[in-house]
């Protein structure tokens, strides 16, 4: 907190100083029409000094007046951009950084061609927004356009362009030779968060990999204005830093050297596919394609379903009536792992504890439901 204070002092400070030097320099750009227009006419030192003082001190306390705001706007933006920067898949993160730098050095050359016209404050304000603007457009098209960026470089350096393949192809190969393919994992599994404490348990062996288009879609979607969206997005990228942090876990990023911009779902069954890994998933309909296109995937919650216990008819149970069923009188409630209870009679019980006897159970895509009755024995 103490580092975040003094960052906003350092750019309150520099807001101050840049305002009173725009203001300086808007008044030489005056002084100098009112010369070339009054060629005859002399301006003293005095009055020279006193309209830059002066100029500079309005435009300085304009400044200072909006600094806190302003260094506000500039910490959080700084923050948010180095954050960017950690979690950014390294070829994301080099192509923003080439780019940002070609920016950096494009306003070098301009600002040299400036200052050969002559120097004065307003070539050195308009050389300072020149850096600013384009290593800012730089880092945001190296950002955005990562993936063309990585296709020209490859391109010239005549490089294969299915050469990620290959190397797909290579690691498959040796994870088959261990009889254990590796696991590729879906957003939506990340995001669900279950695969860390089912790794722990030894229900998935070889290793986890997290393609770099799955990375760059929860970090998109943990930069949302959606709140819930933002939060999904920040948990699929701490279920990434737990498996990580798992001893017994292998877990790499894989990145697809490919100019592909399709769906990620795509992607990822086509990468699937090409390596021979096994897809984990909670995405019902990805589920469905997959088999269609006869690709292995596991979905968690078709697992959590097979793992709930069986209830049989005449068994007891104790639930809390939480809501009206859709018929009339019946009453839902839930069972520990989320299996959904309908209770005969029991919309009448809303919000009491209830002991409950078995009566059938059925088992839908959406999972198990059980039908119950009160026991009143």
């Amino acid at each position: 907190m103490e580092t975040k204070h003094f960052v906003k002092r350092i750019f309150q400070i520099l807001i101050v100083i840049l305002a009173a030097g725009m203001g300086i320099a808007i008044s030489a750009g005056c002084l100098e029409w009112y010369r070339i227009s009054n060629p005859s006419s002399s301006i003293s030192m005095g009055v020279l000094a006193l309209t830059y003082i002066g100029s500079g001190l309005v435009c300085g306390c304009i400044g200072l007046l909006f600094s806190s705001k302003g260094a506000d706007f500039l910490v959080q933006k700084g923050m948010h951009i180095f954050q960017q920067f950690v979690q950014l898949p390294f070829p994301q993160f080099m192509s923003a950084l080439t780019l940002m730098l070609a920016g950096l050095v494009i306003a070098s050359l301009l600002t040299n061609i400036l200052h050969f016209m002559g120097d004065s404050v307003f070539t050195t304000a308009f050389s300072a927004i020149l850096y600013v603007a384009l290593g800012a457009l730089g880092y945001t098209i190296g950002y955005v356009r990562s993936a063309d960026f990585q296709q020209y470089i490859r391109s010239f350096f005549s490089l294969p362009k299915h050469s990620f393949h290959r190397k797909t192809h290579r690691a498959a190969r040796k994870g088959a030779s261990r009889g254990i393919p590796d696991k590729l994992l879906d957003s939506s599994a990340l995001i669900d968060g279950r695969i860390v404490d089912l790794y722990k348990a030894g229900f998935f062996e070889g290793d986890l990999i997290v393609p770099d288009f799955i990375v760059e879609e929860l970090h998109h979607i943990a930069d949302s204005q959606d709140p819930s969206k933002r939060a999904r997005g920040k948990r699929g990228l701490d279920t990434i830093t737990s498996l990580q942090n798992l001893s017994s876990a292998h877990v790499r990023t894989m990145q697809e050297n490919s100019e592909d911009t399709t769906d990620t779902d795509v992607r990822l069954l086509r990468l699937s596919t090409d390596t021979g890994a096994v897809v984990i998933t909670t995405d019902l309909n990805l589920t469905k394609v997959a088999g269609i296109s006869g690709i292995h995937v596991i979905n968690l919650n078709e697992l959590a379903t097979i793992l709930r216990p069986t209830v049989l008819p005449g068994a007891r149970l104790t639930a809390t009536v939480i809501k009206e069923g859709r018929e009339a009188s019946q009453g839902i409630a839930y069972t520990d792992d989320g299996t959904m209870i309908v209770i005969e009679d029991g919309r009448n019980h809303i919000g009491e504890t209830l002991s409950l006897i078995v009566t059938s159970s059925l088992q839908t895509n959406a999972g198990r439901m059980i039908f119950a009755r009160q026991d009143e024995t």
